[in-house]
């Protein structure tokens, strides 16, 4: 048997290896080209864009800046403003508050004057008089008395016009015993101990010591709602020698002391008794003022 014939394959000669070395290789060197010039490319758009958005970003952080500046300035002039408005308030009151016992001083004098004509009235009257005499004597005096009894009621009417301003004026005022005892600065004592104490942010719109020693503080504060929060928890305070109250006008003050007064004399019959403004709870049962005021002027009669 003869040998098989093999078939050979024709092999790749060097020339042709060569030649597509060399065009892979151009072909590298083409697609870098095109990548280097792309990548710069972009690096100078990236540039561009970036040194765009910080010019974007500067504007907008100086228009920022600005209405953070007009906002500090509107804020310094309602501040201003307010203080303003609180002062002005604080004179009507004062003016009124002159006019109102100005007026009231003529009223009693006034009376004075009366109750002096009624008394000449009296002793200046013979003993003997007619009958017409007597009708028209007694007439005048009624007359007097009915201008006495107006008189009174006006002035009535002007103290609780006045009680009712008062009380509108103490609406959001607290007032703190005990904490003002160092020569630290009392306002920032006082809101530090507030905002500490209560967890609230005090928006006081005045504070004042007042008291002998003028180591009382009223603090006026701007919301009901903040006062509201710091009355709830005064238990905190409990144990303490720091004690916060309602800024009471004399008139409320008064009832107050009345009422406590009478709460320490129940407590001597062993009854338990609670205060509150203007009433007070006896064994579990509470007791407005007016029930109050009856009572103790029954036991007074």
């Amino acid at each position: 048997m003869g040998n098989p014939e093999v078939t050979k394959t024709p092999s790749r000669t060097a020339g042709n290896s060569k030649q597509n070395a060399t065009s892979i290789k151009q072909t590298t060197k083409i697609d870098m080209y095109t990548i280097n010039t792309r990548s710069t490319s972009q690096a100078g758009t990236n540039k561009n864009d970036a040194t765009g958005i910080e010019k974007s970003l500067s504007v907008i952080m100086g228009e920022l800046q600005k209405i953070n500046d007009n906002m500090a300035k509107n804020k310094e002039e309602i501040k201003t403003e307010f203080k303003k408005e609180i002062d002005e308030l604080k004179k009507n009151i004062e003016d009124k508050d002159k006019k109102w016992e100005a007026e009231k001083n003529l009223l009693w004098e006034h009376i004075d004057l009366m109750e002096d004509k009624i008394k000449k009235l009296t002793e200046g009257v013979p003993e003997k008089l007619s009958e017409d005499e007597n009708n028209q004597l007694k007439e005048e005096k009624e007359k007097i008395q009915q201008q006495q009894a107006r008189i009174i009621a006006e002035i009535e009417k002007m103290e609780q016009l006045k009680q009712k301003q008062l009380k509108i004026e103490k609406k959001n005022n607290i007032v703190i015993k005990g904490l003002i005892d160092t020569d630290d600065d009392p306002k920032q004592t006082t809101v530090r101990f507030i905002e500490e104490k209560f967890r609230v942010k005090v928006d006081a719109a005045d504070m004042w010591l007042q008291g002998k020693d003028k180591k009382v503080v009223i603090v006026k504060l701007k919301k009901w709602e903040t006062k509201e929060e710091i009355m709830k928890n005064k238990k905190v305070l409990v144990n303490t020698k720091i004690f916060i109250e309602n800024d009471l006008t004399r008139e409320e003050r008064e009832v107050q002391r009345r009422i406590a007064q009478e709460a320490k004399e129940i407590r001597k019959n062993n009854h338990s008794v609670k205060v509150g403004y203007r009433k007070m709870c006896v064994d579990g049962k509470w007791l407005s003022w007016q029930q109050l005021k009856s009572n103790m002027e029954k036991k007074d009669f």
